[in-house]
Formats: structure tokens, C-alpha cells, sequence
């Protein structure tokens, strides 16, 4: 098992990608810390495991600097240590910047994009601490691209995308890798994994592309499977640089 004896935490992680991802650490033997707002998905989630891993759902608002701390602090308290960060809580309000309500504004930054912020900012101390790790972050094709009626989901996603690239740069010798991974369903997707390590003597700042796939069906235990990949090679060195796309 390729996480056996690890610690993750997955958030917005009691459904669709994150609960497919979830499941899949833990199937891999990962003891998985399954963070979502909403306390109905949580219920749903906890317990749900397999093999020698297992998952514990909390409820956590990634929004709120106090919530993330005690998430990153409490997973700490009870295993010991944090190998896996895969930062996934996104929220999407359709609109041009005209008729996009200020509050919708204001929400998808505080989640999308501080959430981000404050995950990396608790989370990857407590790698550090554990020996080293992977900070994931699930991004989006309008990481790249812009479309209509949904502008404010277009420039936080953009932000989360050169956010990850900053962070990259900036742990890649500290004992902690940062992974962009894209996860939109109705698009062609690019997945571009930021490989660091941490005694890496340079900075190794080009793209190292994992995996590229496309196409709906099966979409959730695919980019679960590339989280997988990234969550489970965080001390390898990347090989090669490059960008590799569907046909």
C-alpha cells in the first residue's frame, strides 16, 4: 500500500473528488482527517474506509484561520504528524462582474483562494515537523482559461494556480512539495504537478506534468488516482519537465 502508516487531511472532503479521494488514501492505507462545511456530508463521510487505512470526518470552514489551525493541530494530537495536504474546497457563483453579488465575491475568494492560504500556511509547518510532505491543490481548467458568467470563479482559480506556484518555489528545499492538480469534468484537462524536494540543491522550478486525462466518465477515482500519485512520491525528485496534454 503506497500510504501505508501516512496521515492526510483531504478538505471539502465528503463528496465528489474529495470524498473519491478520501476513500482512496485510505484504501492505500493513509489514516485520512476528511474536513467539509457542511455537517450533514459529514455524517455521511465518517467512517467510510478500507484496508488498513480509515477516515475521521470533521467540520471544518476553511475560511477561518482558528478552524484550520485546530485541524491541522488536532490531527497532529491524535497520529503524530501530517504527511498529505490536499487543499480541494472550492465554491463556484455564476456571474459577470456586473451581476455577481458582492457577497459571492467575497465567499468564493475567502474559500478558494484563503482557504488555499491558510491550509498551506498551517499545513505545511506541521510536514515540515513530520519529516516532509505533499500540499495538493485542486485547481481548475479556468486556472488557465476564462469563460462566460462565471468571472469571480475564473480569477480565484487563477490566483489558487499562481498561489501553488509561489508556494512551490518557495518550500521546494524546506521539506515540503506543493502539486497543482486540475479537476474540472466538462473540459480537456491539464494536469501540471509543481514536484519539489526538499534537499534538492537548486531550486527546481519547472512544471513536472504526472498525468493528463479527459473526458466524464470515471472523472472522481481519476484525479483521486492523481492525488494518489502525488501524495505518494513526495520525497522523489522530478525527472523531467514538461507539459503533456490530451489529445
Amino acid at each position: 500500500m503506497r500510504l501505508a502508516g501516512k496521515v492526510a487531511i483531504v478538505t471539502w472532503a465528503c463528496r465528489g473528488i474529495g470524498l473519491a479521494t478520501a476513500r482512496r488514501f485510505a484504501e492505500e492505507g493513509a489514516q485520512v482527517v476528511a474536513a467539509d462545511i457542511k455537517d450533514a456530508a459529514v455524517e455521511q463521510a465518517g467512517g467510510v474506509g478500507s484496508g488498513q487505512g480509515a477516515i475521521q470526518s470533521v467540520r471544518v470552514d476553511v475560511s477561518r484561520a482558528g478552524q484550520v489551525a485546530e485541524l491541522v493541530a488536532a490531527t497532529v494530537r491524535r497520529y503524530g504528524r501530517l504527511e498529505v495536504l490536499h487543499s480541494n474546497a472550492a465554491i463556484m457563483r455564476d456571474g459577470s462582474v456586473i451581476d455577481l453579488a458582492e457577497d459571492d465575491w467575497d465567499a468564493m475568494l475567502a474559500t478558494n483562494v484563503k482557504g488555499t492560504y491558510l491550509c498551506a500556511k498551517y499545513g505545511i509547518p506541521a510536514m515540515r515537523r513530520s519529516g516532509g510532505g505533499s500540499f495538493i491543490v485542486t485547481a481548475s481548467v479556468n486556472s488557465i482559461y476564462a469563460e462566460s458568467d462565471i468571472a469571480g470563479y475564473c480569477a480565484t482559480k487563477g490566483a489558487v494556480m499562481q498561489l501553488t506556484r509561489a508556494m512551490g518555489i518557495d518550500r521546494g528545499q524546506r521539506g515540503a512539495r506543493v502539486d497543482l492538480r486540475q479537476g474540472r469534468r466538462d473540459q480537456r484537462l491539464v494536469l501540471e504537478g509543481l514536484l519539489f524536494r526538499a534537499d534538492a540543491g537548486t531550486y527546481p522550478q519547472l512544471p513536472f506534468v504526472a498525468r493528463a486525462f479527459r473526458g466524464r466518465c470515471r472523472l472522481f477515482p481519476l484525479v483521486a488516482g492523481a492525488a494518489l500519485f502525488m501524495a505518494a512520491h513526495f520525497n522523489r525528485r522530478p525527472t523531467r519537465s514538461g507539459c503533456l496534454r490530451s489529445p
